[in-house]
């Protein structure tokens, strides 16, 4: 079973290492066998994972991370497997609201975790999670 807490905990720890975004990193503490994936990094400091096994089972994710403008991290299930169903009365974090998509019947589920914004998109209350990801708060502009 896929440890929603822990990936999400995983996730916010790993935001704020000091060599984010970086590969092995990203591997030991969420749990990654990155030995057959292909790794990319970005001309603007950003780091791509295709195809990494998560917690040595059979799911396959995907991991995009930059940190401009701000440091943000998204794991991409590519063979999702979670009904949101098994995880819709969980709180995550502080403030967990639902944000219904503008363009489809998903949705995402937002929380504060340690100071940044994090949750998970699901494709429908029947459906399946699909992403998680954690972000920096977007920075206010005074204006």
């Amino acid at each position: 079973m896929i440890d929603i807490h822990q990936l999400l905990a995983g996730l916010a720890k790993v935001i704020r290492s000091a060599d984010f975004p970086d590969a092995t990193t990203l591997a030991t503490v969420l749990d990654l066998d990155i030995s057959q994936s292909s790794i990319m990094k970005t001309k603007l400091s950003g780091m791509c994972i295709d195809r990494a096994r998560l917690n040595r089972s059979a799911v396959e994710v995907g991991i995009a991370c930059g940190i401009a403008p701000w440091r943000e991290i998204w794991l991409i299930f590519l063979n999702p497997q979670i009904p949101y169903r098994d995880v819709k009365d969980e709180v995550f974090g502080a403030n967990q609201h639902i944000q219904p998509s503008k363009l489809s019947t998903g949705f995402g589920v937002l929380c504060e975790i340690d100071g940044l914004s994090c949750g998970f998109t699901a494709s429908s209350p029947d459906g399946v999670l699909q992403t998680l990801f954690c972000e920096e708060p977007k920075a206010v502009s005074a204006g």
